[in-house]
């Protein structure tokens, strides 16, 4: 098995039942070794004798995955197809009226404001605003609304990590053995929230502190003087 984004040569040979991922000097670093066989260390499949080579699984490409999905063979409750379907139109739902509350509430907070000072004129009738004003008064007031949203959008993020995962450790988590890995689904669900229109929440945080304290927040270790993700790039340290 070859995780996703990993680099490994053009013909490299991976034993049976061996993990490989990342990426360390071009080659993937080996999880497990899988079936041993008697040339150790990284060879080409163009140099295994196939009649020396040890066959020890079969036809079957059932997964742990597999095992606990499809088959319902788990040491915890595995949320079935529907469920999981639920579970996502819920969140989506949310998610569409939670991006959508901060514009409509900036118009109707504008047109409060609006008619507050044509309240403090005491000309509720005569008094007009042009189209600029208009604008102006509305991204004003969008402006907070939309920092509320944001400062929201974090609270209920930083809520559904630690409920669902809390800190997360090093260690396999088999999908028929750990829950780990469906509950990672369900807080990648909800995470995936912090996109609109294109972007992101956090590409406001980019580069800033507010960045790193984000990550620790979530758990993380940050060094100090690291800038995250400055425009939406890798780390930089000093």
């Amino acid at each position: 098995m070859l995780a996703s984004n990993s680099l490994c040569p053009e013909g490299r040979y991976l034993p049976e039942g061996s993990v490989w991922l990342g990426s360390k000097g071009c080659e993937a670093s080996c999880l497990e070794k899988g079936v041993s066989f008697e040339s150790e260390g990284r060879i080409m499949a163009s140099d295994v004798q196939l009649e020396k080579l040890p066959m020890i699984g079969d036809s079957s490409t059932l997964r742990p995955f597999g095992k606990a999905f499809y088959m319902r063979n788990a040491s915890y409750f595995v949320l079935t197809l529907e469920m999981l379907v639920i579970f996502t139109w819920m969140v989506k739902s949310f998610i569409v009226i939670f991006h959508a509350v901060p514009l409509l509430l900036g118009i109707h907070a504008a047109a409060a404001y609006l008619y507050g000072w044509s309240f403090a004129l005491r000309d509720y009738e005569g008094t007009s605003f042009s189209a600029g004003v208009l604008y102006v008064t509305i991204l004003l007031m969008y402006l907070w609304t939309h920092l509320l949203r944001v400062i929201l959008w974090i609270v209920m993020e930083l809520t559904a990590k630690w409920t669902l995962m809390g800190k997360r450790l090093e260690g396999r988590y088999n999908y028929d053995t750990s829950s780990y890995l469906q509950r990672w689904e369900l807080y990648q669900t909800i995470a995936n929230g912090r996109e609109f229109s294109h972007m992101n929440l956090m590409d406001f945080l980019c580069g800033t502190r507010f960045m790193s304290s984000f990550f620790k927040w979530n758990g993380g270790n940050i060094g100090k003087d690291c800038c995250l993700y400055p425009a939406g790039e890798p780390l930089v340290c000093n």
